[in-house]
């Protein structure tokens, strides 16, 4: 009996012992599919991602109430594309209007023009909220020494003749501005890393819990995540695929902004709005020519024919321009080429020395240089001559502003299609926070600046209007992501 029962217990242990082990492997062969918590503390409060107008202003923010905040640039220096920009902000009802004297234009009334201009392809709510805290946004600025003063104001947009001075200028342009705001981060203690790329967005438990970066360190854990990393202006690759009426632009804009952000988000399944419109711009075909190819004289496309109010905004003659093919001449005469600065004269001279284009004694001539019609040409500039005389412009120019084209030598300068950045982008709330392809919030993750869709329409509305969008969202990003934590 003794006997039988100590085997029976042998038999019991040895089954009980094999369980044990076949639940352990059980276990481990299931391990990837269980979520496993993990214990560690996270780097900072909130960790923004790019460091230009948008990711300062965020980081800014919420250093100023008390957050740990770490900032990423992946280039070797501060400001992306409001570095590179005239640092203008547009906007209505601000204080540096009222110093003017300027005191009837109201957020309202940009709010109803900035949704005009969008064809209301825009979102009411971000064009709403922009247009309110733009005044205060401006004074914030100058309250930390940026200036922007009633001397700097000026009138940008599409119907030039009817609007408001709203671009509120600064002394040193975009540089001022970022050196003012990275000044400011730096004093609030934002911890800056310089040369390192936000690579992969780290999802954990349904919500963006960090940042997988190539640089100084390669993982940063935070409560909430910023992105602030513009546009993709300087991708051909997502020019080509987003708004290929652009792909033979040329770029005028900051190298880093190569849409990072935006697929980033994308690969945690965020949603993207109002692709396809890029800040339509201009530029010289001639290096050094630039400024030349941004005045209002008279141009015509490769069939010798005026197509244009010279005088219309930026973002306008880029469409009228796309329309004609991208490239387009701008045609001079001897008076208004004595009324060029040395400088350009002598660039002018050198181009024409390196066949880049033409001097010719006769429009015929100038012309056939660039295969455009000649006797079109010649009937082109004899029509325009007639408006300036008549003092009436066909194509609604203001009559004041024509300068006749008479006198020989000719020159034709090439001008080509050029764009300053991207305009749609990540879809997000009024929390700023990011959204899904399923409509719903991406926990822990904000947007803020050119990396967000919604703002613009297709066609830029008026110089300052993506700096006046980056620091509104991005305050409001810091803000929003500071309410969740409770701070």
């Amino acid at each position: 009996m003794q006997e039988i029962t100590g085997n029976r217990t042998i038999w019991l242990l040895l089954t009980l012992l094999l369980l044990s082990g076949w639940l352990f492997l059980a276990g481990c062969e299931n391990n990837n599919d269980e979520i496993v918590e993990v214990d560690r503390n996270n780097d900072a409060d909130v960790v923004v991602i790019g460091g230009g107008g948008a990711g300062l202003t965020a980081a800014i923010e919420a250093a100023d109430r008390g957050a740990d905040v770490i900032l990423l640039e992946k280039m070797s220096f501060l400001g992306g594309e409001t570095l590179i920009s005239a640092g203008i902000v547009h906007g209505a009802g601000t204080s540096v209007q009222k110093e003017k004297g300027i005191t009837d234009d109201t957020w309202a009334d940009l709010y109803k023009y900035w949704r005009r201009t969008g064809i209301f392809h825009n979102n009411s709510w971000i064009i709403s909220v922009v247009t309110q805290r733009v005044p205060e946004r401006i004074d914030w600025l100058r309250e930390m020494g940026a200036q922007y003063e009633p001397d700097y104001l000026s009138v940008s947009g599409w119907d030039m003749d009817n609007l408001p001075m709203r671009a509120h200028g600064i002394a040193g342009g975009g540089s001022e501005l970022i050196e003012v705001l990275s000044n400011r981060a730096k004093e609030l203690g934002v911890t800056i890393y310089m040369e390192t790329k936000a690579t992969e967005l780290i999802e954990e438990n349904g919500r963006i819990v960090g940042v997988r970066t190539e640089g100084e360190v390669t993982e940063l854990y935070a409560e909430a995540i910023i992105i602030a990393t513009g546009g993709f202006g300087a991708s051909q690759e997502k020019i080509d695929k987003y708004a290929p009426r652009f792909t033979d632009a040329v770029p005028i804009t900051a190298s880093g902004v190569t849409g990072d952000g935006l697929r980033m988000a994308q690969e945690v399944g965020a949603k993207i709005e109002n692709m396809g419109g890029m800040i339509g711009y201009r530029t010289s075909g001639v290096s050094g020519l630039a400024g030349l190819a941004m005045r209002p004289i008279l141009y015509v496309n490769t069939e010798g024919k005026r197509f244009v109010d010279e005088t219309a905004f930026y973002a306008l003659m880029a469409e009228a321009m796309i329309k004609q093919g991208g490239t387009v001449y701008q045609i001079l005469d001897k008076k208004i080429y004595e009324g060029l600065s040395e400088d350009v004269q002598k660039t002018i001279d050198d181009a024409v020395e390196n066949e880049q284009m033409p001097r010719k004694e006769s429009l015929q001539e100038l012309g056939e240089f660039f295969d455009i019609p000649g006797h079109i040409l010649e009937e082109t500039v004899a029509e325009y001559n007639k408006s300036v005389a008549e003092g009436l412009c066909p194509l609604g120019r203001s009559a004041d502003t024509l300068v006749k084209v008479e006198e020989p030598p000719f020159f034709a300068l090439p001008v080509k299609l050029a764009h300053l950045g991207s305009m749609g982008g990540l879809v997000i709330n009024e929390k700023t926070e990011v959204i899904s392809e399923t409509g719903e919030p991406i926990p822990g993750l904000y947007a803020a600046g050119s990396v967000i869709g919604g703002f613009l329409g297709y066609v830029y509305p008026g110089s300052g209007a993506a700096i006046a969008n980056l620091l509104v969202t991005g305050t409001l990003a810091a803000e929003s992501a500071l309410d969740f934590m409770g701070k």
